[in-house]
């Protein structure tokens, strides 16, 4: 008899190809090498090697703790293509299913032109499917400009961005804003704009 102590503790003891009988948490087992599997609906099996002897019986019982599984993320992004990172590890791209590892994880949405999307997840783990919708907000935002006199020139960080009045849509942060007209003085400022606002 070989004694086991099994994490999950209802986990399955085979031998294969030999005969094997299980008692409470012990296998019994013909003496020599011997190959055992344990498993679990749920849990990752694990092959052991052991030398079956009087010594191994009596011995301390042999641990054996099987690892969940990764859980299943099925992410709704509304269309939207994104990375997906668990605990800052890219793991897949979603709308779609991703897997996780089990236990409480950090869930990072990463698209171009959009603000992370950032949530703590419990994931089940054991292989089960979890659903989780997310919307991404924007990272840019408006700005709308009319001149007088109309038709002035807009330059944004050096670039033309045609007559006003203008609606551009832009990317967060400090912009450089130019206007100009012929026969006018040109007219610069810094600008600051926020994503999914309206300057």
């Amino acid at each position: 008899p070989v004694p086991f102590e099994l994490s999950p503790t209802a986990a399955r003891l085979d031998a294969p190809g030999t005969p094997r009988l299980r008692v409470g948490d012990r296998l019994l087992l013909l003496p020599g090498k011997r190959g055992i599997e344990v498993s679990h609906e749920g849990y990752r099996s694990e092959r052991l090697s052991i030398d079956v002897s009087r010594a191994l019986a009596g011995g301390t019982p042999l641990q054996v703790k099987l690892a969940l599984l990764p859980g299943v993320l099925n992410i709704d992004t509304g269309g939207l293509p994104v990375e997906v990172l668990v605990d800052d590890m890219p793991v897949g791209q979603a709308p779609g299913k991703v897997e996780a590892p089990a236990g409480r994880r950090t869930l990072i949405l990463r698209a171009p032109r959009h603000l992370d999307y950032v949530a703590e997840v419990e994931v089940a783990g054991a292989g089960r499917e979890q659903s989780l919708q997310a919307q991404l907000a924007p990272a840019w935002g408006w700005l709308e400009l009319d001149t007088r006199p109309a038709g002035a020139r807009i330059v944004i960080d050096g670039e033309d961005r045609g007559p006003a009045p203008v609606r551009l849509e832009l990317d967060s942060g400090v912009r450089q804003l130019e206007v100009t007209a012929p026969g006018r003085r040109s007219w610069r400022s810094s600008i600051a704009i926020t994503a999914g606002q309206t300057l």
